[in-house]
């Protein structure tokens, strides 16, 4: 990803839609909270409408543990692919209650990895912690994607590897429940 490339929180409170866009970061992931907060003081479906190459597991989760909360909220949170959905945007597409994407959208779903910018490796004692790290994450991106139709080899290679799926494959393994047919 491209350190300068910011997500993007743009918010409709008339329409009920936030749009994401860029890296997943913990400012981008406290405004995007934010919105759902503000959005939840009402009852009411919510569009978020994602178009990322991913960003931070940690601050995805943060993000997906809100788009929970607004669902006790009677505040459901579907989600919609435009363009892509990769790594840690995908997964946030994946926590959505329901799941549309564009007929030319993809999904990129990897293992967790740390790269160089998340603070590189100095000892022992952080390579350890490294791997326990991306195992829970790995863990938790398991529990979300074993609730759909991908096949137990599929999930195993996502979980491996870089996978890419087409917006017909995404719908054919459950990732989205279908093509989105409205300009949102």
């Amino acid at each position: 990803m491209d350190d300068t490339e910011q997500l993007e929180v743009e918010v409709d409170k008339e329409e009920r839609i936030i749009r994401l866009t860029g890296d997943i970061t913990e400012e981008s992931a406290d405004k995007c909270i934010r919105a759902l907060h503000d959005l939840c003081q009402e009852p009411g479906e919510i569009t978020m409408i994602i178009c990322s190459d991913g960003g931070s597991p940690s601050e995805g989760f943060r993000i997906i543990d809100a788009m929970a909360i607004a669902r006790t909220k009677e505040c459901p949170v579907n989600t919609v692919v435009s363009g892509k959905a990769s790594s840690m945007g995908a997964i946030i597409f994946c926590a959505g209650v329901h799941r549309t994407i564009y007929r030319h959208a993809r999904i990129m779903i990897h293992p967790a990895y740390f790269t160089e910018d998340d603070g590189g490796i100095t000892s022992r004692n952080d390579a350890m912690n490294m791997v326990i790290e991306m195992d829970f994450f790995n863990d938790l991106f398991r529990k979300l994607l074993s609730n759909m139709s991908i096949p137990p080899e599929l999930l195993d290679r996502m979980l491996r590897e870089d996978v890419y799926l087409v917006a017909d494959d995404a719908i054919k393994y459950g990732i989205a429940h279908e093509f989105e047919t409205e300009i949102i």
